[in-house]
């Protein structure tokens, strides 16, 4: 859907899904972490776009600083 592909759709729910060490490999504070907010913001605008919500799940913790932008963002997440 537009630039971006999804992981998953649930009906409206449009599903992110994040691995192993991505979060250890590519969310650290700095370049790493604001590549993943360009990433999910566009995500993210293209899923209202189409009357969608965002969601992100993932297999490993999600660092607190990344559950704090999410859900300033107003994206829901699970670890699973």
């Amino acid at each position: 859907m537009g630039k971006r592909e999804f992981d998953g759709a649930v009906g409206t729910r449009w599903i992110e899904a994040k691995s192993g060490r991505y979060w250890i490999d590519q969310t650290q504070p700095g370049p790493g972490f604001a590549t993943f907010r360009s990433d999910i913001g566009e995500r993210l605008s293209i899923a209202t776009k189409n009357g969608a919500t965002l969601e992100v799940h993932s297999n490993a913790p999600i660092p607190q600083h990344v559950q704090d932008w999410l859900t300033s963002k107003g994206v829901q997440f699970f670890e699973h």
